[in-house]
């Protein structure tokens, strides 16, 4: 398996932003292997994310709030999955 990781640093997190909630995994290398260390899944106000538009400071609160829980570090490495282009677009 390749290597994703920072040197020194054991430490990524995946990020998937959808448009009913934001979803966090905390992921661990133990030598060559790759473990879930937690999770969190922080739920979205309706039309937080929509058609044409993205409220910035509700996912932004989110984020933080799912990166509290985990204990994330300022700059741990991050994946991100967001929804298509097509569909949102920010103010």
């Amino acid at each position: 398996m390749a290597n994703v990781y920072r040197k020194n640093d054991g430490e990524m997190i995946g990020v998937d932003i959808g448009s009913t909630s934001i979803k966090v995994v905390k992921l661990a290398q133990v030598g060559q292997n790759v473990r879930i260390d937690n999770y969190a899944i922080v739920p979205l106000r309706m039309g937080a994310i929509s058609e044409g538009s993205i409220d910035t400071e509700e996912v932004t609160n989110k984020l933080k709030q799912a990166f509290k829980l985990l204990g994330v570090k300022p700059k741990t490495q991050a994946a991100f999955s967001l929804p298509p282009i097509s569909n949102v677009a920010s103010k």
